[in-house]
């Protein structure tokens, strides 16, 4: 087999392979987070640091994008008790959000989003 083709058959499988991790991350998620469907669309009444992703060039309402932004602990105590500061930020005054973004000049062809507004997600 040439390298050509040897290269496109590998591309295939990485990117039905990228596909497949990140379905199952969305349903992971889902599963931990409460009684929701899995869905990797943005939905309309998300728990809180649902995550979701979209093809559309911002973020919906009720959601902002997941690019490790720090946020205030004090205006965001809600959000701060469900991520605490495993994603950066000292702990004390400010906490980060999940960095899952392309960044650096990289083209964004999906837009990660997490939920900044609705309920805290029910425990199994």
């Amino acid at each position: 087999m040439n390298s050509e083709i040897e290269g496109s058959i590998l591309k295939n499988y990485t990117d039905k392979f990228t596909a497949f991790m990140i379905g199952s991350i969305v349903v992971a998620g889902s599963a931990i987070g409460g009684a929701k469907p899995a869905s990797a669309g943005c939905t309309v009444e998300p728990y809180l640091a649902d995550i979701c992703m979209t093809a559309a060039p911002h973020c919906p309402p009720k959601y902002t994008k997941a690019d490790g932004q720090l946020l205030n602990m004090a205006e965001n105590m809600i959000l701060f008790s469900v991520l605490s500061n495993k994603f950066g930020g000292d702990g004390v005054r400010e906490f980060a959000l999940p960095k899952l973004n392309k960044t650096d000049g990289e083209k964004n062809l999906i837009l990660y989003c997490i939920a900044v507004e609705g309920p805290i997600a029910p425990k199994r």
